[in-house]
């Protein structure tokens, strides 16, 4: 609880903006994103950030009119490997091209355990996954080089 008390200090001067569509894979046929009660739901709150799709539970397939509706400031996704979605292929998907993902160059790829794995490294990755969105964060948090190793649970 004390990492997490560290992040809720480094986001404390955060403002929710705009929201943050989590594609964890596709983008042909329809993307699969995250919605509430997921992993990447959670992950995206605790870093400071409003999840762009809320409209139910659970993973789903979406369609390009979803990901325009939804309008994404930014798109989070894992990384794997040669699976891994790239950046340019969001910008220049239709459909992100129409959001400010594309013309903010806005994709923040991380690694899926990391990310997603909730255990100890947790708090460190909500933290970095803020830095991500929130630049302005980033001198702060060089105060707390990693969340986990940085923190003094003692005090």
């Amino acid at each position: 609880t004390c990492f997490l008390a560290h992040l809720g200090y480094l986001r404390a001067p955060v403002t929710p903006r705009g929201g943050v569509l989590f594609v964890l894979w596709g983008l042909i046929a329809g993307a699969l994103v995250a919605a509430r009660h997921t992993a990447a739901d959670e992950i995206i709150r605790m870093s400071g950030a409003v999840n762009a799709i809320d409209g139910y539970d659970g993973y789903k397939m979406i369609n390009d009119e979803a990901i325009v509706a939804a309008k994404p400031d930014w798109v989070l996704s894992i990384e794997r490997g040669k699976e891994s979605l790239a950046a340019e292929a969001i910008y220049q998907h239709p459909a992100f091209a129409m959001t400010k993902v594309a013309s903010d160059k806005t994709f923040v790829a991380m690694d899926g355990l990391y990310l997603l794995g909730f255990g100890p490294r947790t708090a460190a990755a909500a933290r970095d996954v803020a830095i991500r969105l929130y630049p302005q964060l980033a001198t702060e948090a060089d105060r707390f080089k990693s969340a986990v190793l940085a923190a003094n649970c003692r005090q």
